[in-house]
């Protein structure tokens, strides 16, 4: 499911209390858990951040939760259909949302509270285009190109040279733009940059790209649905086609052969 996408757990102890470390995917969903058995069902439930700002997420008795407006409509607990389950699921995760939470209950009268570190991660799509000629016709001029797409803004491609970062100088130039979505697009951000180069040798610059602040997933971004399509339309059904019409022109032969013996057999005296 899209919903535990991308999350990992660590547990870490510290003294009395435990944190437990779990990194979700910018504006998708992430679990926070909390286990809850014995839970005093007669004092209340409560989902807090704590850091880097003390803010309610939700609270809970009797059958009756409270959410606060940030996330009203983003967090879902599972406590009606398990009493011993006080996990929250955050849905439509923003960066605003990195932070650590608390949850806490009462064991009979015991105070229990349990921490939960939210770490994020922003994913983006990538591909490195290689020059295909050289420019202007001059052979030791090479342009690369390097598109990327992704949900958050706050990124930049960076261009590397056998492990070295490359910026510009007298023998390398490199550009970037960002086109912002549109009310009608699918809310991607659209990072295209460029570098030209007079480098000589036979290593090649690649290109990766980086969020600020967040850790970085990338995916091969080169093959798209749309070629893949393309191909499936194109290419597949031409081929299909072309075995047809090899399979059928000798069953309609032997059809019309025996046709024309059953004809002679029907007509001629025998």
């Amino acid at each position: 499911m899209r919903t535990f996408l991308g999350v990992f757990l660590v547990l870490i102890v510290s003294g009395d209390d435990s944190t437990v470390t779990v990194t979700g995917v910018l504006e998708d969903s992430v679990l926070l858990p909390c286990s809850c058995s014995e839970r005093n069902v007669n004092k209340v439930f409560q989902w807090q951040m704590d850091k880097p700002n003390i803010m309610l997420v939700l609270n809970y008795m009797k059958n009756n939760s409270n959410y606060s407006d940030r996330y009203r409509g983003r967090a879902k607990i599972f406590l009606p259909e398990n009493g011993n389950n006080c996990s929250v699921l955050l849905t439509n995760i923003t960066a605003a949302d990195l932070g650590k939470y608390r949850c806490s209950f009462y064991r009979q009268d015991q105070y229990k509270k349990f921490f939960v570190k939210l770490n994020l991660s922003a994913s983006y799509n990538i591909c490195q285009k290689d020059p295909p000629n050289n420019v202007d016709g001059d052979l030791s001029e090479k342009v690369f190109q390097c598109d990327a797409s992704g949900r958050f803004r706050d990124a930049e491609i960076q261009w590397t040279l056998d492990g070295r970062p490359l910026t510009n100088s007298s023998t390398t130039h490199i550009t970037h733009t960002i086109n912002t979505p549109d009310a009608s697009s699918t809310g991607l951000y659209r990072f295209t940059s460029k570098l030209t180069t007079k480098l000589n040798g036979t290593l090649k610059p690649e290109c990766d790209i980086k969020a600020k602040g967040l850790s970085t997933i990338t995916s091969d971004g080169c093959t798209t649905v749309t070629e893949q399509q393309e191909w499936t339309l194109n290419s597949e059904p031409k081929d299909c086609m072309r075995h047809r019409y090899l399979k059928t022109i000798p069953i309609m032969l032997v059809l019309g052969f025996s046709l024309v013996l059953w004809w002679r057999w029907k007509v001629l005296p025998r």
